[in-house]
C-alpha cells in the first residue's frame, strides 16, 4: 500500500493530514489486520478512504458497494 494518495508537495501533504478527520479505531485495526494478508496490496490509504467518503456524502449516496 502506498503511503500517499498521490505525489504532492510535502507541505500540502502535511496540511492534508493535519486537517482530515481521524481514522475510526475499528477501521485502523481492520487495516492493520488486512496488511498481513496476501492481497494486502488491494488496500487504499486512509487519505483515499476519507476522499471517497467525502465524495459519497457530497453525492448523497445512501448505499455503497
Amino acid at each position: 500500500m502506498a503511503d500517499r494518495l498521490t505525489v504532492m508537495d510535502s507541505g500540502l501533504y502535511r496540511y492534508l493530514l493535519a486537517h482530515q478527520s481521524s481514522e475510526h479505531t475499528e477501521l485502523q485495526a481492520l487495516r492493520q489486520q488486512t496488511r498481513a494478508m496476501p492481497d494486502a496490496r488491494m488496500q487504499i490509504s486512509p487519505e483515499r478512504g476519507h476522499l471517497l467518503a467525502l465524495l459519497a456524502r457530497l453525492m448523497g449516496a445512501h448505499r455503497c458497494l
